[in-house]
């Protein structure tokens, strides 16, 4: 008996690695407003694909955003996904908690690479890892005057001066 209650203390008490980001898809962006349009979400796509969900007011798209414990995902021995929602500001807000400006993931509390993957543009995943712990660590792709930068040569297109975003397309003809 003692062992199962120390699992469920250890449960309850387990701490989780959360992150807040901000991303640019070149598709929606408007260089005018410096935002991305919400067309998904006022012609009523997001809500007829996503029945009974709360969408927020100004989303763009759904998103992934996975983390990892090395850039390469063969030998990676950690790799979770979390779904969030984009909003026009390149900000994202939880899936199942839109109030929520981050994601969580059911992982532990550690360094991890951060990926973004939307259905229309290539994926991006930070140059660096980041420290995830449970504050809600802030990465702001759409800036690389922040140091946050996509792993790779031209990862990201720019959409502005100083500002960048995921390069449209489909890489894999989907």
């Amino acid at each position: 008996r003692g062992g199962r209650v120390s699992e469920i203390v250890r449960t309850v008490l387990r701490t989780v690695p959360q992150v807040a980001l901000r991303v640019l898809l070149e598709g929606p962006y408007d260089p005018a407003s410096g935002k991305m349009t919400t067309a998904l979400t006022t012609t009523l796509t997001l809500a007829q694909h996503f029945a009974g969900r709360s969408i927020p007011d100004e989303s763009v798209d759904s998103i992934t955003v996975e983390i990892r414990d090395t850039p390469d995902a063969a030998s990676a021995q950690v790799r979770k996904y979390a779904p969030a929602w984009l909003t026009s500001d390149g900000s994202i807000r939880m899936f199942t908690d839109a109030a929520r400006a981050y994601v969580d993931f059911d992982a532990v509390v550690g360094n991890y690479y951060v990926l973004i993957h939307h259905r229309n543009h290539l994926t991006v995943m930070s140059h660096q890892p980041y420290a995830l712990g449970t504050s809600g660590s802030v990465i702001d792709l759409s800036d690389w005057s922040s140091g946050a930068r996509a792993h790779g040569t031209n990862a990201m297109k720019q959409l502005a001066a100083g500002v960048y975003g995921m390069y449209a397309g489909d890489a894999n003809g989907s």
